[in-house]
Order: structure tokens, then sequence, then C-alpha cells
């Protein structure tokens, strides 16, 4: 399930009349609709579809709007997941409502005005939240909106979890493994070297008082990260360092110098400074941070534990309206069994064709989707693909995907071969105007391969221009491929990512 008490995606919906047409899912229970206030609305998903969608392009990824890639869905998939977790969302609202658990507008603003009187105190705050929210009054209906699911989550939370000492002893005894892989944590400093006879010198010449911990790890560490910081790892918990360093510095004394530890990275000296190790519920300061967090451990999974009980003590269900989404989820169901997908493509075939031609009536997702599906099955002989994936590229000429399968048919053709490269070529210049992006490329990658991937790129849009050139593509094409890679070049000449980088060009 996903963790619908953790994080709040939606907090502003829009107040419209609703016709049928703005749903894209019913929220029903023993088979019947509830009310239409639990329905999920085209906006509601709307909205949280484009914060989606900018997350994932603020990352780098581009997503087409009908067609999966590897690793990434189309935007109809994506809508199908987002779909599920506002169904989540819906049934919590459901609860809330048939037991009187939403907040008071006294609540609401108490809570609000608390919070904004933080913000307020702070005149670069302020000035700050003007230029991300356009104004305080803006500012304000998303905190009250925020403030309204926390309350909302808060007191669900309160009616439905039991607190009681003896609840809390039950639990950190049934699930001692976990409370410990969440709570323990040790802060510890290393030195890594390659040999074993490497670190016992540098441990010798510590314990004597030749070099101090911190200036080994500087001198000598092979991990560049934590030797420039004197060793310092920082705070971490079990599970996130390998074995047997993390048994090593679980296990290790307080000040004391453990080590060689071999790793797959090679050898350790480490240094723990501080610990903490639950062994019994006692242990729990009701006033330490780590009380908290085994709180909140035992409340998010009892809230789990309850949600499941619940949607199945109701026996809600959803019914998706949206026609395309409804499609996706079919295909869905569909890829469970090889046959099954082969017989679901001859079923769309029937929706999508209509005596040899594309049917009017047919939407572009389910079009889209027969191509896909032919293409994974490599069934792309017929008749019907060829004229699917024609029809596709009159009207979604920009779709790198739809460029592919045109490309597989057409691969001689090259106003296909222009069209496909003129999506890469545009990307590529659009990576170079952004300026962020390239320096996180530099800091992953470094300058040397940063720089061959550019000039490797440049490379070969100017040999397949030239190609071009020669074959006496489209025009207007042409003209636009030439602009592109010109502005390519300009701005590749123009990066201040260092000296070397100019003088190569």
């Amino acid at each position: 399930m996903k963790r619908f008490f953790t994080i709040i995606l939606s907090v502003l919906f829009l107040a419209v009349v609703m016709t049928a047409a703005d749903y894209v899912a019913k929220t029903t229970s023993d088979g019947l609709p509830l009310d239409e206030d639990f329905w999920i609305t085209s906006s509601e998903l709307d909205q949280i579809l484009q914060q989606t969608l900018e997350n994932l392009r603020n990352q780098g990824h581009e997503v087409e709007k009908y067609f999966d890639s590897p690793y990434i869905p189309s935007t109809i998939g994506i809508s199908s997941i987002l779909i599920d977790f506002l169904f989540e969302e819906k049934i919590i609202d459901y609860f809330a409502v048939t037991n009187d658990l939403l907040p008071t507008e006294e609540e609401i603003t108490a809570e609000a005005n608390e919070l904004m009187s933080l913000y307020m105190a702070d005149e670069n705050m302020i000035l700050q939240i003007q230029m991300m929210y356009g104004s305080v009054e803006q500012f304000e209906a998303l905190v009250r909106d925020y403030v309204y699911e926390m309350i909302k989550y808060e007191k669900i939370s309160k009616h439905v979890v039991d607190i009681s000492e003896d609840a809390l002893r039950s639990f950190f005894s049934e699930n001692l493994d976990f409370v410990r892989s969440q709570l323990d944590y040790v802060s510890a400093k290393h030195i890594l070297v390659e040999s074993e006879t490497k670190a016992d010198e540098l441990k010798l010449l510590i314990e004597e008082g030749s070099i101090t911990f911190e200036d080994a790890a500087q001198e000598y560490s092979l991990d560049a990260q934590s030797g420039k910081a004197g060793g310092e790892l920082g705070f971490f918990g079990r599970g996130q360092m390998v074995e047997p360093f993390e048994t090593a510095a679980f296990d290790a004394p307080i000040g004391v110098i453990v080590g060689p530890v071999e790793s797959q990275f090679g050898y350790h000296l480490i240094l723990v400074q501080d610990r903490f190790i639950i062994e019994s519920f006692d242990e729990l300061d009701p006033d330490a941070p780590e009380y908290e967090q085994f709180l909140f451990l035992y409340r998010q999974k009892h809230i789990e534990d309850w949600f499941e009980e619940y949607k199945t003590e109701k026996n809600f269900g959803l019914e998706v309206v949206d026609p395309d989404i409804a499609l996706y989820e079919e295909y869905l169901d569909a890829t469970t069994d090889p046959s099954m997908v082969v017989q679901f493509r001859e079923e769309l075939k029937e929706k999508v064709f209509y005596n040899g031609l594309i049917d009017p009536k047919a939407s572009t997702y389910s079009i889209a989707l027969f191509v896909q599906i032919s293409s994974d099955l490599n069934m792309i002989e017929d008749v019907e693909y060829v004229t699917a994936v024609n029809h596709l590229y009159e009207i979604l000429p920009e779709s790198e995907a739809v460029l592919t399968y045109a490309l597989e048919l057409h691969h001689d053709n090259p106003d296909f071969m222009i069209d496909l490269l003129l999506v890469s070529l545009r990307d590529f210049v659009e990576v170079l105007q952004m300026p962020g992006l390239l320096e996180d490329f530099l800091l992953q990658y470094g300058e040397e391969q940063l720089m061959a991937s550019v000039f490797s790129n440049i490379d070969f849009f100017t040999e397949e221009f030239f190609t071009f050139v020669q074959q006496n593509v489209d025009a207007e094409r042409l003209e636009e491929f030439s602009e592109l890679l010109v502005k390519a070049i300009d701005l590749t000449t123009a990066q201040d990512l260092s000296q070397t980088w100019i003088d190569t060009f």
C-alpha cells in the first residue's frame, strides 16, 4: 500500500459543479457507487499528474503521452498509478466524514495562524514566499489546505491507533529486529586504504600520536569525500553500510580505533564517536527523539494494517470511467499471460479498425497501444500495423516513439530519418541551454568524459547533416536541422565549465 499518511500530494482542488464527464473514476463499496464527493475528478487527477510530470522533467526524464518506455510509463500509465493513490485518499476522506473526524474551521485557523506567524517573523522569508507563490495570501491558502490534511490525518490516527503502554510494549517485543533496524545508529569516522599493511602502519602512527586520525584521513584515505572531512561519515543506521564494516562499527568501543576491517572497497580503520543500540522498551526515553521515531513507526504500521482491514471490510472498489486509462489497465491485466496479450491485441484491432481503415471513433491512445503491442510481439507485417503507424506519424510527428516505429517501416526514407534526428538534436540543444544540468553532469562524469560526449554528438549531427544535403531531403527540415546544429555549436563553445573546454573546441 502506498503510504498515504506520510505525504500529501494534492492540497488544492477546484470548487466547480461537476458533470459525469468531469470524473475519471468512481469509488464503490460493495459494488455500489459512493456519493460523488468521493469520486475522482479530472481536475484532481490533472493537478497531481502535472506535479508528477514536472518532477520527472526536473530529473531529466521525458515522458511520452501514449507510449511506455523501458523505465517510465506513458502519461496514461502514470495517470493509472496516480488514480490508485487518489482512490486511497478518497477512502480516507470517506472514513473521516462517516466518523465525524474532519477538522473544524477553528482548528484549521488556529494551526494555520501559528504556522504563518513563524513565516511572517522573517522579512527574507516573506520575500521568498512572494517570489515563489505570487503573494502571501496565496501561500496562506496553501498552508490552510495543508493544515486541513494534517489535522484530518492526526484525528484518524488517534481514532484507530491504540497508544497504550501495553500496546507499545507488545509492538516493541514482537518487532524488535525491525525497530532496531530503524532506531539503532552509529556516528563514526573511517580511513580507507588499499592494503592491510598500510592500514596497520597508519593505525600505529595514530596510536603513537605521530598523526591525528583526521589528518591521516585527509592525507591517505581513498574515500575522497569523507577524507576531506577528516574521515567523518556522520550518523548511519543498520543496513546503510557494507558488511563487515557495519558489524565492526556497531560492535566497536567508542573512542577506540578498530581494524583493519576488510570490505569490497579495501581496508578500513574505524573510529566510533557515538552509538545508540536499543535492547528493551524501557531504554526508550519519552523525551528523546528516538522515542518519537518509535511512535512514528508504531503509528505507521498500525495505520497501514487498519487501512487494509477497512478496505476489505467495506469492500471498496474503483471503477475507472476514463476510456484511455481503463484501456491501459485492461492491457496491464493482459500482460500477466503472453497468450492473453495476443488475444487483447486482436480485440483492440477490432476497436481501432473498421473495414481496414482507422475508425474515426478510435482514440489516439488505442491506436498507439495497438502499435506498441504489435511491435512488442513482433507482429508488424500486417497492413493494420502499417496503417496505424502511418496514421500516428501524421498526427504525432513530434513523438520520438512514433518516429522510431515509422523508421522501422521507412528506414530507407531520408525524410523520416531527419525527423527522428531533429527530435534528438532539439533535446541536445535543450540540454546545452541548462547550465545547472551540465554542472551536474560535470560532477558526475568528470570533464573529460562530458567533453567527449558533447563533441561526439556534435560530430555525429554534423556528419548526418551533410548526408541529408546529398540526399535532397525536404528543404524546410534541412534548414531547421542546420539552424539547430549551429546553435548547438555556439552553445558548446560558450560553456564556461573550464578553459580546457574552450581550448579543445
